[in-house]
């Protein structure tokens, strides 16, 4: 290109960004700009986001990410200055009792730069001087390790600076006496901290795989410590020819780290096994770092710790895993072929690892917006894993937990993916375990003994199960003994077969054993949602059965939380003077060209038909304003028609609707209802447990009087994204675990960053592109405090906005920080404190409101104003009513709360902080304002408490029992 050419491009005006209109003109109207490109985790990570098209690097680099911030002390970056620091230091002193170590040497995560948390602890391993090792010495080791650990606390407490030193046992090993030291470094402000391991020379017992002594695990404490500078060396080596080892061993310690298992998985051990994949034949110098890291958790799936892996390939080494398997439940032999590196992995461990090494496989197998959040991210509390969790109370003996683990193990069988002790009290005589279900098999109500009848199994099988134990023949023909558990609640079947083995084996009370997925059947009433549905299917054949309609019923679909048997509180049969909650349902008529084009017509024409219907139902039929009611089998059922063309004539005459939004909205939920139902219900299919945990999840937002703010069609949603959106915890399988996932799920959300977005892909039909769209978009200018994305089928994928409209960001927050104080509150209820009563948890504090209404239980003198049908008083809440009025009138002053389920007759109240302030005058909102006369906000109108709470008591007489202003505006 000439020069002239290139002065030409550099004029060029770069392109707009943005979108380019071709064709038509863009219209006056201002356009909004979709969404940019979607950077992947950035919102849930804080970190730079990056777009990569491979997953797995994108986590190697989002992982360096996280812990790139690690800091070290200046003095501390070279590791070849803190030992010889300290060498110097240690020669110094003067005592008789032992020599000064022979040599010092960085080793662990701070020698290779894998830490993953800042100022870690250096592990320095301390030679000490072989001329204290004859073999004659050799039993003694431990012993001797311990004295040399405590002249080397002796000896450090006199090196300048010093502020702390104590010999402990590192790991929790007490062959393994080490000496914890922290002091100052040379600019006297900032300390560091050392774990001083004592440890061997390779020339006080050649490490060979053929030494006589390889196999006598008496020296193994000996062996492991003089193998300490001999692994630290290879991987050392390792690091300089694989450049990705490094990344996969931080991937290794973050993945473990956020499951609690990084520390009974040691650095040393994730070291090993990168090197150990590292010499397979299909891993090179240039694999990927997350390529190694799949397959370091491919090991952990396939249980090959507990089969046994061997470093060296040596024949003579891999005839030893069965030695060593004979003493250890895992098994990885180092490169000496000497020692166990897993000799203290217990066999729960290496259950866990196998568990969610599963689970993380799977997710990377199906990648989505969550992918990297889940495995890295998700930080694995104890209690927020376990489906149900087994208290025995009232254990003496302090080895009861080894006696009553495998009693437990034997009894639930498959029933389990994991069963581990969480804790064991000697202060409360207490033990406590943890359970993970199998999905497939843990409400199994059939335990079946051996088939055949001569085998001595079959003896073997009725002395542990006893009289649980019966002959039975089968649908098959088979005949065989077996244990059933006929329970009408079968979350109940692995309580009970608890309490009948350790009673009948252990002599444990049944009063002594608790299980938490029973603590909490009584806290919401058992639905009746079969009589509904019964009474549903013969009103539609009813309905079709009408003669001469105008137009044919379509369909009669049910839109009530009652037939997703999520209902709160069970649907009575009616009796005549008590209030009626009508079920409701919407119907939709064949489809015809003949509906009117104007929005009144059209619903003149609508109520035409609710009346004829109701004329052909007569005496059990009445047409009301929107909707048509019908008593049918002793329930009151609610008809609303949905007719798609209303939404169309509605949007071209806005300007004909008294309030487009609300109505609109209105007409959104209804032609959503039905198919949300339908979701829900198939949810409640598949997890057995999802319908009582989203009663409980309502009864809970219910309790704490955020029900008139927060549609129950959102928390349906919310407690649904647990089940469908587990993520590496897997699904819940009881309602307690599915409860509890709720309240984290709301007590996670960071309230600096709203509105906060939740996905719920009903079909599973989203990618992982597209989900990261909808959740890290800017969806403020849209979307309300809460916005919600669900795919329902044959409707296509849409923000939910008409569940979630009213919820304003104040009360969305004040209900996440309820949810982060009731999680500490669960936690003690089940591990710790069984006198604290579970429906404390549903009891809301009303210190916490500046106005407290009490009302008067009796309504009767409300019932003779109220329009009666057939003597029933349907949709008949007063105090539902007052509130409605409360917030028509007081909504800029104070945020009303009230209990929808009426449970509780009090409303609440909080004064807005907004209304406190002097404002302008706004006829819309000029009750209990009281204007300003003089100063600088003269002309505006402040708040006028005395007023307002005046009026209160005019609107609510006869309601109204007491009423108490806890704290009054500062400015009245």
């Amino acid at each position: 290109m000439s020069a002239r050419g290139k002065a030409e491009v550099s004029r060029k005006r770069p392109p707009k960004k943005g979108p380019q209109h071709k064709g038509k003109p863009p219209s006056s109207k201002k356009y909004k700009p979709e969404t940019s490109k979607t950077k992947l985790i950035d919102t849930v990570l804080n970190t730079p986001s990056v777009e990569v098209d491979d997953p797995g690097r994108f986590f190697q680099l989002e992982v360096m990410a996280m812990i790139k911030g690690i800091s070290v002390h200046p003095s501390l970056s070279d590791p070849g200055i803190v030992a010889p620091m300290l060498m110097k230091r240690l020669k110094s002193i003067q005592n008789s009792s032992f020599l000064p170590p022979s040599k010092l040497q960085i080793i662990g995560s701070f020698s290779s730069g894998t830490m993953i948390k800042a100022f870690s602890t250096v592990d320095i391993a301390v030679e000490m001087p072989s001329v204290y090792f004859p073999p004659e010495e050799f039993p003694n080791y431990t012993e001797i390790r311990r004295k040399y650990a405590e002249f080397l606390a002796t000896s450090c407490s006199k090196i300048p600076n010093t502020r702390d030193v104590k010999v402990f046992a590192f790991h929790n090993d007490t062959g393994k006496w080490s000496v914890y030291l922290n002091f100052y470094v040379s600019d006297g402000m900032h300390s560091c901290s050392f774990n001083l391991i004592p440890c061997l020379s390779s020339s006080v017992l050649p490490l060979t795989f053929d030494h006589p002594n390889s196999t006598d695990f008496s020296l193994v404490p000996m062996i492991e410590d003089m193998s300490v500078i001999v692994q630290t060396t290879l991987f050392n080596e390792l690091m300089s020819s694989y450049k990705n080892a490094k990344p996969v061993v931080m991937m290794l310690k973050v993945w473990l780290s956020r499951r609690r298992l990084y520390g009974s998985i040691s650095g040393l051990v994730i070291n090993m096994l990168v090197m150990y994949v590292t010499r397979r034949e299909d891993v090179g110098t240039l694999t990927p770092a997350h390529t190694i890291f799949y397959k370091v958790l491919e090991i952990f799936e396939s249980g090959d710790l507990a089969k046994g892996i061997s470093l060296s390939q040596n024949t003579s080494v891999l005839s030893k895993i069965e030695v060593f398997k004979q003493v250890a439940p895992a098994v990885f032999v180092d490169s000496t072929g000497m020692f166990n590196l897993t000799r203290n992995v217990p066999l729960e461990v290496i259950q866990e690892l196998q568990l969610y090494a599963t689970r993380s496989l799977d997710l990377v197998k199906s990648p989505t917006a969550y992918t990297f959040f889940n495995l890295f991210k998700v930080d694995f509390e104890p209690l927020t894993k376990f489906d149900n969790i087994l208290i025995i109370k009232g254990i003496d003996m302090p080895g009861k937990m080894q006696e009553i683990l495998p009693t437990l193990k034997e009894a639930l069988t498959d029933r389990l993916s994991l069963l581990l002790p969480i804790t064991q009290s000697s202060t409360n005589n207490k033990l406590v375990f943890g359970m993970i279900y199998n999905d497939a098999t843990f409400d199994r109500l059939v335990d079946m003994g051996p088939r055949d009848s001569s085998n001595h199994q079959v003896e073997k099988f009725n002395a542990f199960w006893g009289s649980a134990s019966t002959l039975r023949r089968f649908k098959d023909s088979t005949v065989c003994y077996a244990a059933v558990w006929d329970f009408p609640q079968r979350h109940l079947i692995i309580p009970e077969i608890c309490k009948y083995v350790l009673s009948k084996h252990h002599g444990i009370k049944e009063s002594d054993i608790f299980c938490t997925i029973s603590l909490m059947d009584s806290i919401v009433p058992p639905d009746n949602h079969l009589e509904v549905a019964d009474a549903l299917l013969r009103l539609t054949s009813a309905i079709k059965r009408i003669p001469k309609l105008p137009l044919a019923l379509l369909s009669l679909s049910p839109a009530d939380p009652i037939f997703s048997q999520t209902q709160v509180q069970p649907v009575t049969q009616h009796r005549r003077g008590n209030p009626i909650t009508p079920i409701r349902l919407v119907f939709q008529l064949e489809p015809s060209d003949r509906w009117p084009d104007d929005i009144k017509p059209l619903r003149t024409l609508k109520t035409a038909f609710y009346l004829e219907i109701a004329q052909r139902l007569q005496p059990y039929s009445i047409a009301q304003e929107g909707r048509l009611l019908i008593d049918y089998r002793h329930f009151v059922f609610s008809l609303e028609m949905h007719l798609p063309k209303e939404h169309f004539v509605m949007k071209k005459q806005r300007k004909e609707c008294f309030d487009f939004a609300s109505e609109h909205n209105a007409l959104k939920r209804l032609a959503a209802l039905p198919i949300h139902v339908e979701c829900i219900n198939a949810i409640a299919d598949k997890f057995k447990s999802y319908s009582y945990a989203t009663r409980l999840s309502k009864h809970w937002v219910n309790s704490h009087m955020f029900s008139t703010h927060l549609q129950e069609e959102a928390v349906e949603l919310l407690v649904a994204s647990c089940y469908l959106q587990p993520g590496a915890l897997g699904a819940p399988h009881s309602h307690v675990l599915g409860f509890l996932r709720f309240l984290h799920l709301l007590g996670s959300i960071d309230t600096s960053k709203l509105p906060h977005s939740v996905v719920v892909d009903f079909q599973n039909t989203l990618s992982a592109h597209a989900t990261s769209r909808l959740l890290f978009a800017d969806n403020s200018k849209v979307a309300p405090a809460l916005a919600i994305f669900a795919t329902y089928p044959k409707f296509g994928q849409v923000w939910t906005s008409f569940w979630t409209r009213t919820l304003e960001p104040v009360i969305f927050k004040r209900i996440i920080q309820f949810a982060k104080v009731s999680i500490p509150i669960f936690h003690r209820l089940l591990v710790q404190e069984e006198s604290i009563v579970w429906k404390n948890l549903f009891v809301t504090p009303l210190e916490d409101y500046d106005i407290v209404i009490s009302l008067y239980r009796n309504k009767e003198k409300f019932q003779q104003s109220y329009r009666v049908w057939r003597k029933y008083l349907v949709d008949f809440n007063p105090a539902l009513s007052f509130v409605k009025e409360l917030r028509s009138y007081y909504h800029k002053q104070a945020i009303w709360f009230y209990n929808e389920e009426g449970t509780t007759d009090v409303i609440t109240g909080v004064w807005r902080p907004t209304a406190f302030a002097p404002q302008p005058l706004d006829p819309s909102c000029a009750h209990g304002m009281k204007p300003i006369l003089k100063g600088p906000h003269k002309g505006k109108v402040v708040l006028n408490a005395t007023e307002i709470i005046q009026n209160i008591h005019i609107m609510g007489a006869g309601l109204i029992k007491d009423l108490q202003i806890r704290r009054m505006p500062t400015n009245t």
